[in-house]
């Protein structure tokens, strides 16, 4: 398959074109969003406000997941996406009449913080769980990493951004912007074509049984269940191992990035500078990823998940300003390796109606895995040397990573035998 056709189809794709703009545009709007909460919170409630807030968003994140993954099964999932785009637009007027209002009450703000990460939540596993049906088996890669691509070029341009409009300030331009991007999503959305699900709704099992099987009422008690059944499944269990691995480093960056710019002399100034070269590494690392990922998937997650904490080891070296900025591109270039093929695999080995579920337990563990690595390197970096936290964290990150990543390869390796055994007795027949 030649991996330049494939981009270029699924860039003209009437059905991937629309997702790619509409999740530019939304991913733009939350970090702008973000950047100007974080900037509020802070000048009105204080530091221990914005992780208060980071903390809420994460939990109502992980805890609505699985409804979201029950919504997308049970649900259009495109009209899902149009609805959390119009609410999103809603909440952000709200947000909007809050401070035209000077209703500055903490709790105000927290509620509607909750509310976005719901919506949020929607969109994304809808969006997941509907990315096999816009294009074609072969382009599968090439969409996966486009939209990483999109998610990670907001993230480096929204802070510009966001401090531009915050410099006026006037903190109403950030949720107007906002607002217009959401509704510029949902008209791209909406040109999609009608019959895009048409293979969802085909595939999908219409029996008494199985309605009742996913009610609202065991959604829960389902999303427990797919997570016994990821880690029971001998393929999926030690790639969703390696998606959450994958994530707890993304969380130490959150962390260690300002220690680091003021390790190396720059301070406030340095972060800023220091996630923007992670950004570049990220693009820079999607595209490498589709590129080898075309050849063999298995090869560009194990590149990936194998560097990223070699990499991160090495950050903890930081006598030399152009060697912490090579390794935090570095750190950006394999964090993303591996993740569009991971996601491709893994769309491979998920059936399509229990996708919505599937995701959406995997998309917990990966906020988790956010998380876990943001609260461990912390402590590590309260309680030992920069340097040691890293190499101590890095290396359990590494142990785990390889095993994991053996465990996958064998089950491929046992695969690839299966099939070649199967064309060996077809062919002797």
């Amino acid at each position: 398959m030649n991996l330049k056709s494939s981009f270029k189809r699924t860039i003209k794709s009437k059905g991937a074109r629309p997702f790619l703009i509409a999740g530019f545009l939304s991913n733009l709007g939350d970090w702008i969003y973000f950047v100007g909460m974080s900037a509020f919170m802070y000048n009105q409630f204080g530091p221990v406000a914005i992780g208060l807030l980071s903390i809420i968003r994460q939990a109502a994140g992980m805890l609505f997941a699985p409804i979201a993954g029950y919504l997308s099964d049970k649900y259009s999932k495109k009209n899902l996406i149009l609805l959390s785009n119009v609410f999103s637009a809603l909440l952000m007027l709200v947000l909007l009449m809050f401070t035209l209002q000077n209703k500055h009450y903490l709790f105000l703000y927290l509620i509607v913080g909750i509310l976005l990460t719901l919506v949020a939540s929607i969109d994304r596993i809808a969006t997941l769980s509907l990315v096999p049906s816009l294009v074609n088996k072969e382009d599968r890669l090439a969409l996966n990493s486009l939209l990483n691509t999109v998610g990670t070029v907001s993230l480096m341009i929204a802070p510009i951004f966001g401090g531009l409009l915050l410099s006026s300030n006037a903190l109403s331009l950030n949720f107007i912007f906002n607002s217009i991007s959401f509704m510029i999503s949902f008209f791209l959305i909406l040109s999609v074509p009608s019959n895009i699900e048409n293979e969802d709704k085909n595939n999908s099992l219409k029996t008494e049984e199985n309605k009742n099987s996913h009610s609202l009422k065991s959604t829960y008690q389902t999303w427990t269940l797919g997570i016994k059944y990821i880690f029971n499944d001998k393929q999926i269990r030690p790639l969703t191992i390696l998606m959450m691995l994958n994530h707890v480093v993304v969380g130490t960056t959150w962390v260690f990035t300002p220690k680091l710019a003021e390790l190396i002399g720059q301070k406030n100034v340095g972060i800023g500078y220091l996630l923007t070269a992670i950004g570049i590494g990220s693009i820079i690392g999607t595209f490498i990823g589709a590129y080898i990922g075309n050849k063999s998937l298995y090869r560009a997650i194990g590149l990936g998940v194998i560097f990223l904490p070699i990499t991160l080891i090495f950050c903890g070296i930081h006598d030399y300003l152009i060697l912490s900025y090579t390794l935090v591109i570095s750190l950006g270039i394999f964090a993303n390796i591996g993740d569009g093929p991971m996601w491709t695999l893994l769309q491979k080995f998920t059936p399509q109606e229990s996708s919505g579920r599937v995701f959406a337990t995997v998309d917990v563990l990966s906020v988790a895995g956010m998380s876990l690595g943001s609260l461990i390197t912390g402590i590590l970096i309260d309680k030992l040397a920069f340097q040691y936290s890293l190499l101590t964290f890095g290396g359990i990150i590494l142990l785990l990573s390889i095993y994991s990543t053996m465990e996958l390869m064998q089950k491929s390796k046992k695969e690839e035998d299966i099939v070649g055994n199967q064309g060996v007795v077809a062919n002797d027949k």
